[in-house]
């Protein structure tokens, strides 16, 4: 979408019906196993009626992980592996069209939540948890659309990004670090730029 975008003049734009991204499943995105994980992103929300997935993954509805924002509540991370729970809790509720930098840090066996920078929820649980199911972006399993853009998504693996509060990242990303060779704690960048209209990108 080139009408909104926080770096780079264009981000994916979601309408709220069935719109999504979608990555094949890897091990990178096993955030509930051992060691440390970041998962960081721009979103704008064009509406905030219902709850709004981020990104997760979801094998049925017992086992998946998500970080979204709840309606009437805030921000949450959790993951549910059968009995097994981990939940941050929900605080910060996004309720206006601005944009804002969300971030989940796993530090050791503690989750935190930020919102623009400052910590609004942990949890430290010990358990771990692991799903085979792509990658979704901007929606769970058939639910929670994000009707919005989101922009400048990263995934980080063995790395906690940040341990304190925080200034948010005023450029975008740059997966070498500077050194011109890839930065091997950076598992996905999306920049999100392409062509309006476009359902498929490389980024």
């Amino acid at each position: 979408d080139t009408a909104q975008s926080k770096f780079g003049g264009t981000s994916a734009y979601l309408d709220g019906s069935d719109d999504y991204l979608s990555i094949p499943d890897n091990a990178d995105w096993d955030v509930g196993l051992t060691g440390d994980y970041t998962i960081d992103l721009w979103v704008k929300h064009t509406q905030n009626g219902g709850d709004k997935a981020y990104v997760g993954q979801t094998v049925d509805v017992t086992h998946y992980w998500y970080f979204h924002n709840s309606q009437g509540n805030g921000l949450q991370f959790r993951i549910q592996d059968g009995t097994t729970v981990i939940d941050t809790g929900v605080f910060g509720e996004i309720t206006d069209t601005d944009w804002h930098h969300v971030a989940m840090v796993k530090s050791g066996t503690t989750y935190t939540v930020y919102k623009d920078g400052n910590s609004i929820s942990s949890v430290t649980d010990g358990r771990t948890a692991s799903f085979a199911s792509n990658l979704l972006i901007g929606e769970l399993q058939g639910g929670q659309d994000l009707d919005g853009q989101i922009d400048e998504l990263r995934i980080s693996k063995g790395i906690a990004r940040w341990s304190s509060s925080f200034t948010p990242p005023a450029a975008p990303y740059d997966s070498s670090g500077g050194s011109g060779t890839q930065e091997t704690n950076t598992k996905l960048l999306l920049h999100m730029d392409g062509a309006d209209s476009a359902t498929v990108f490389t980024d």
